[in-house]
C-alpha cells in the first residue's frame, strides 16, 4: 500500500470488509462486493483483494519497529 496510487480510504474500507466478513465466517470478499461498495473497476477490485489476501497469509509479517506514535485521532 505504501507506493500505491489507491487512496488510503479505499484500502481501509477494503481491510474492514475483509476483516468483518472473516469474523462472520465468510472465507473472502468477492470482487463484486468491492466494486459495488467502493465504486471501483473490476481490475482494481481484484488487485486490492489479491494484495490484501497475500499480506494476510504471510506467516512472518514485518512488524512495526522502533518508536511508534499514536495520537487520539
Amino acid at each position: 500500500m505504501q507506493y500505491s496510487k489507491i487512496g488510503i480510504c479505499r484500502w481501509l474500507v477494503t481491510i474492514y470488509l475483509m476483516a468483518h466478513l472473516t469474523v462472520t465466517n465468510l472465507k473472502e470478499v468477492s470482487c463484486l462486493k468491492l466494486i459495488r461498495d467502493l465504486g471501483i473497476t473490476q481490475k482494481l477490485a481484484w488487485h486490492m483483494n489479491h494484495c490484501l489476501c497475500k499480506a494476510f497469509k504471510q506467516e512472518d509479517p514485518e512488524l512495526l519497529g522502533g518508536i511508534v506514535e499514536v495520537d487520539e485521532t
